[in-house]
């Protein structure tokens, strides 16, 4: 079908009553995963096996499929030796931390829209120029054209009022939803629009300060109810079902923060576990930077290790086979390459861990 794109200023009629109960509970499940990640021994350690995870569920809904050990393996090697589906994920990876990053200097915004979708698509830069079309990719019927490229500008400048308007009473879980809709029903870019406007619902959260870090993506429950999803945004589109897409993330919402809530709790009890046998079994090798790195890289190799470490690749070769030989590590040939793995870690992160 052909666009016509309401504008969010003014904000929609939408019934915002009727979300009461499920608002009630996202905001209680999200208080709770942000008072987790302050309870963490080091909370930046986490954002790259976790922010990880993320990439590989969103880059999985554009069918760019891979895993987490794929991808901790790339990240040791040169780029000549990365498949496309992990380069992909690892832009993904710096595409949001770039977004951040940003962040800390100027409000969320189309700069920063902007950059977070250049660094996920290095090959293409700025809004897009021609019109597209949405195809239904087992039949080829068109089923949604975007606004033409002459309308971008004005859509994402009345997005980005959205976003900063504090006078509209919305309530900032629902600004978040809407938000991503508006971003996706705009298509402003060529390619990567999907992810880039799941990036830029965790950037919402972070902005209105719902979470201080990036900890709660959506990602997998879209992957699961993946028909719905699209059902869910296209009504928007069609008949103005604002209530039944919002109850749709909603859902996903309070489903996902619970299962983000119970991953930061099993890594936390991990990082506790591992530090102890560490202090108990090593204590000569034992630091906390050690214990950092082990979370921080579940993939490593003795020459990573000897960078991040300080030391010679020769102790760190030895540090690594200690580790492996206290049951910690795992080791395994990639190519020319000892390669040490946390596997406890890798499997709790992939959800090997039940």
């Amino acid at each position: 079908m052909s666009a016509s794109l309401s504008l969010l200023n003014p904000v929609p009629k939408i019934d915002y009553d009727s979300f009461d109960k499920s608002l009630i509970e996202v905001h209680k499940r999200i208080a709770v995963l942000k008072g987790v990640c302050f309870g963490l021994p080091n909370p930046k350690l986490l954002l790259s096996p976790t922010v990880l995870r993320e990439a590989l569920a969103s880059s999985e809904i554009e069918n760019i499929v891979t895993t987490l050990a794929s991808v901790l393996q790339a990240q040791l090697f040169s780029e000549a030796e990365q498949s496309p589906a992990d380069k992909e994920v690892m832009r993904y990876n710096r595409a949001l931390n770039s977004g951040l990053e940003l962040m800390k200097n100027i409000p969320l915004g189309s700069r920063v829209i902007k950059n977070v979708h250049d660094a996920l698509m290095p090959n293409e830069s700025g809004y897009r120029r021609d019109q597209v079309y949405i195809k239904n990719t087992a039949t080829g019927e068109i089923v949604y054209k975007p606004p033409g490229a002459n309308e971008i500008e004005d859509l994402i400048s009345d997005l980005e009022k959205f976003i900063h308007d504090d006078s509209s009473n919305v309530d900032p879980i629902i600004k978040t939803i809407m938000t991503h809709y508006q971003f996706e029903a705009i298509h402003p870019f060529s390619d990567g629009n999907g992810r880039t406007g799941r990036i830029l619902m965790v950037l919402c959260l972070i902005y209105y300060e719902l979470l201080n870090l990036p900890v709660l993506f959506i990602s997998g429950y879209i992957n699961s109810h993946k028909s719905e999803y699209y059902s869910a945004l296209r009504n928007v589109t069609e008949k103005a079902d604002w209530n039944a897409y919002i109850n749709y993330m909603l859902t996903a919402f309070i489903e996902q923060s619970e299962k983000s809530t119970t991953v930061l709790l099993k890594i936390k009890d991990l990082h506790d576990n591992i530090k102890r046998q560490i202090r108990r079994e090593l204590p000569k090798i034992y630091s906390r930077d050690l214990i950092d790195e082990l979370f921080n890289r579940p993939l490593i190799t003795p020459t990573a290790y000897s960078a991040a470490m300080g030391v010679t690749y020769q102790t760190a070769s030895t540090h690594l086979k200690k580790l492996k030989n206290i049951g910690i590590m795992n080791s395994f040939k990639a190519g020319r390459y000892t390669v040490y793995a946390n596997m406890a870690l890798i499997d709790l992160l992939s959800g090997n861990d039940q």
